[in-house]
């Protein structure tokens, strides 16, 4: 038999009213990391992004500015390599035993 007096009513409704108030800190922490690395993630984009766009007209502009020198046409080089042949064994070594255990 339990003795239901005020003072469990009043425990069990701050225990209760605790894990409750745990619960929803949990959801609200996992809440803001998760928002949090996503934002991460899209201002690393955008960076990438914006860097991009920054960079193009540069390297479009130079490539104007630069006439490209025609190159002397090289002779190929050609490297005459011997093969070294591999003379055949007139006499072969005894056949070794082997025992396994």
């Amino acid at each position: 038999m339990t003795v239901c007096t005020p003072y469990t009513f009043r425990m069990t409704y701050l225990l209760l009213s605790s894990q409750l108030l745990g619960g929803l800190c949990l959801v609200l922490l996992l809440t803001f990391c998760f928002f949090a690395v996503h934002l991460i993630k899209l201002v690393k984009f955008g960076w990438t992004y914006q860097k991009e766009l920054r960079d193009e007209p540069s390297k479009e502009a130079e490539k104007k500015q630069e006439k490209p020198t025609p190159e002397p046409a090289r002779e190929p080089i050609y490297y005459i390599v011997e093969r070294k042949r591999r003379q055949a064994k007139s006499a072969y070594s005894k056949p070794k035993e082997i025992r396994f255990k």
